[in-house]
């Protein structure tokens, strides 16, 4: 288990880096590669609720 010194230190260093920043370009480049996946499928309800799953999980604050 880390220690509370080391979270800190490692959350600086993925600030100072600009991880959060990486991380939300790689999050909206596979919402891209998903949903182009799902233009080849008929339009369906599971298809729709697909792409609204996948906008929620990028798009949400938590």
């Amino acid at each position: 288990t880390a220690s509370l010194e080391e979270i800190n230190e490692l959350t600086q260093f993925t600030k100072h880096h600009n991880g959060i920043e990486y991380a939300y370009r790689k999050m909206d480049d596979c919402r891209e590669k998903a949903i182009n996946v799902l233009s080849n499928f008929p339009d369906t309800d599971v298809k729709a609720a697909l792409i609204a799953y996948v906008n929620y999980v990028v798009e949400r604050n938590n």
